[in-house]
């Protein structure tokens, strides 16, 4: 049913992400939909913008070659097409793109040079984004939050992961001071045997010194007699 729908397109129906971070590529955000079998894409447009704090962002227009036959691409459809709900897609938990049916016409060629468009809600509304369905600086203020919150959860897991390499150091040295301890120990020991043998071999050459000594005497003794 899903493939029927989608064939009475005559067009396959591209998709507006209204804000992209600059550093995705529209490498990386084609290949998130291919990943999660949404379609096959046949490229992506990016159209630079500037907020009212004056940072980079980026618009994309995503374009399918064809969509696939599933239930991700199925849910993922009705749900754009639904729009009392929100759409979205997780490209890096926790980090997610509200996505929107491109309603605008087909770029023609000429219209896809490189521009600079400022976004203000009040002065410079876009044409191809249903504001009642989207709050541009709400999301912008959840987006800057949820950076935040990133990059305390990366911190704390640098941390973490600095007190464990420290904790292995530690336990290595206390190892290898281990070790050495036990070779001192057994080499005092190993010395100790050995100076125990030494004193022995030279008591018992002195005993045998001293019976050769007594002997000699005795019979000089004797011999003495006997005359």
């Amino acid at each position: 049913m899903f493939a029927q729908i989608l064939n009475q397109q005559l067009e396959n129906m591209s998709i507006y992400i209204p804000h992209v971070f600059p550093n995705f590529t529209s490498e990386y955000i084609g290949g998130v939909f291919e990943k999660l079998n949404i379609g096959i894409i046949d490229h992506v447009d990016l159209v630079s913008k500037v907020d009212k704090q004056g940072k980079p962002y980026n618009a994309a227009y995503i374009h399918f070659k064809y969509w696939c036959s599933g239930p991700a691409a199925e849910n993922m459809y009705y749900r754009i097409k639904d729009t009392s709900k929100e759409a979205r897609i997780v490209h890096d938990e926790p980090w997610f793109w509200i996505l929107l049916e491109n309603t605008a016409k087909k770029y023609n060629p000429a219209a896809r040079r490189p521009r600079i468009e400022i976004a203000d809600l009040e002065e410079a509304r876009d044409p191809f984004f249903d504001l009642e369905e989207y709050d541009e600086e709400e999301w912008m203020e959840e987006a800057i939050q949820r950076e935040e919150e990133q990059e305390e959860i990366d911190t704390a897991i640098q941390l973490q992961e600095e007190e464990a390499e420290m904790e292995a150091i530690n336990q290595f040295f206390q190892g290898e001071a281990a070790e050495l301890e036990i070779q001192n120990e057994l080499f005092l020991e190993t010395e100790n045997m050995l100076l125990h043998k030494k004193i022995a071999e030279l008591n018992a050459h002195i005993v045998e010194l001293n019976k050769n000594t007594i002997g000699a005497i005795l019979a000089s003794e004797l011999n003495g007699l006997v005359k």
